[in-house]
């Protein structure tokens, strides 16, 4: 018998040994239940970004929102159902963006920039299946004394995104929401330059967390530390283009601890290339 695809299964490579696993397709086939055990633990922070400096990051189709921000998101999350009860963390970039093109999908929205990731199994279902801008980073435990947090991310040792939020106390803002988009794209093997695919995908409200445990909000300090090639030789470029950002105030922050989570599933392709 050779090898047949069938679904809905989880295929992903390597193909040869059938679908695989991961937080939308459970082991015995099908999709899996919603993971209400999931708990995470999440600081945010949103600050005012120039205009063209935020348009320079955005593809075809997006401008910058009214009020241009730039905001960074850290949780860790544990309990996770698809992991065998394991955890990892992540921290996500996203940006306000309006679309220029009127096709009946939300116009205002949120752009993601890039997600860092700190397991492997995550990046490589969320890249194959979602199409999200997923790269690796360690990323610690955040750390929380009451009235101040802090988060990092780094590569093999080499901090280069540091956030710290003080004067937190019970209640604050919520964190900017709504319909979020990204692009996915897929190099087209042997072809230099080419591409087998260019999607606009759309994330629609009601995604993430299902319950506000705790929420505390405060002001925040954002510290992007450029690299070298030899400290981040996959990263330079990101890292750098980031570190060049001119940031504004702080237009708001918090911490937030949540229980229970979609799976991210109802994605939407808007455009594709």
């Amino acid at each position: 018998m050779t090898l047949e695809f069938a679904g809905p299964r989880g295929y992903r490579m390597p193909v040869s040994f059938g679908p695989i696993p991961g937080p939308r397709w459970a082991p015995e086939g099908g999709y899996r239940a919603v993971d209400a055990d999931q708990r995470q633990t999440i600081v945010w922070a949103d600050f005012a970004a120039a205009r063209d400096q935020i348009a320079a990051l955005l593809p075809v189709g997006f401008e910058p929102a009214a009020e241009p921000d730039l905001h960074v998101e850290i949780k860790n999350m544990t309990g996770i159902g698809w992991l065998g009860g394991r955890g990892y963390s992540v921290a996500t970039l996203t940006t306000g963006v309006r679309r220029t093109v009127d096709d009946g999908h939300p116009a205002d929205g949120r752009f993601k920039l890039i997600l860092w990731e700190n397991h492997a199994d995550p990046i490589i279902t969320g890249r194959d299946e979602l199409g999200y801008p997923k790269v690796y980073g360690e990323i610690p435990e955040i750390q929380d004394d009451g009235s101040t947090a802090r988060a990092s991310v780094a590569w093999d040792g080499f901090t280069f995104l540091a956030l710290e939020l003080r004067n937190l106390a019970a209640g604050g803002a919520a964190a900017p929401s709504g319909p979020s988009y990204h692009v996915k794209y897929v190099p087209r093997t042997g072809v230099e330059g080419g591409h087998d695919l260019v999607q606009t995908i759309l994330t629609p409200p009601g995604q993430g967390p299902r319950e506000i445990v705790e929420r505390r909000g405060g002001t925040a300090s954002l510290t992007i530390t450029p690299g070298t090639f030899e400290q981040l030789p996959t990263l330079v470029g990101i890292v750098d283009t980031l570190a060049g950002l001119t940031l504004g105030p702080c237009l708001g922050a918090g911490l937030v601890r949540t229980a229970g989570t979609t799976d991210l599933r109802d994605q939407l392709v808007v455009t594709e290339a």
